[in-house]
């Protein structure tokens, strides 16, 4: 808000300096200047590209067209959080075996656990 702040107290001033306007009359053509809230990807986000992608979802889309949501799947059905508390050489240990083989720590306790419980 301090930078919308700014923002105006500079325009009034720009305002008063120039004869014939009020502050209010250029208000309102700032105010009608088109928006932009931000970008996504580069692209400023203004009213007119909200609008377009507002009229493009109310038509909908082919299911083919969408991504996937969420974390790939690990097996056949859905996955569960296994949390267990090791001592710091152990950790230390996972950290180094996961850096060494180049995957994240999941992945080497759910290499271990397949090879401990002879599961494929």
């Amino acid at each position: 808000w301090i930078h919308r702040f700014a923002r105006a107290l500079l325009l009034v001033r720009a305002v008063r300096s120039l004869p014939g306007r009020t502050p209010r009359d250029h208000a309102k053509r700032w105010i009608q200047a088109e928006r932009i809230y931000g970008t996504s990807g580069g692209i400023p986000v203004t009213d007119a590209l909200i609008e377009e992608l507002a009229a493009e979802a109310e038509r909908g889309y082919e299911p083919s067209q969408l991504r996937p949501v969420g974390r790939p799947p690990l097996g056949d059905g859905p996955s569960s959080v296994v949390q267990c508390r090791v001592d710091p050489a152990l950790d230390e240990a996972l950290s180094a075996r996961a850096e060494h083989d180049d995957v994240t720590t999941s992945e080497v306790v759910r290499r271990a656990l397949r090879a401990y419980l002879d599961v494929a």
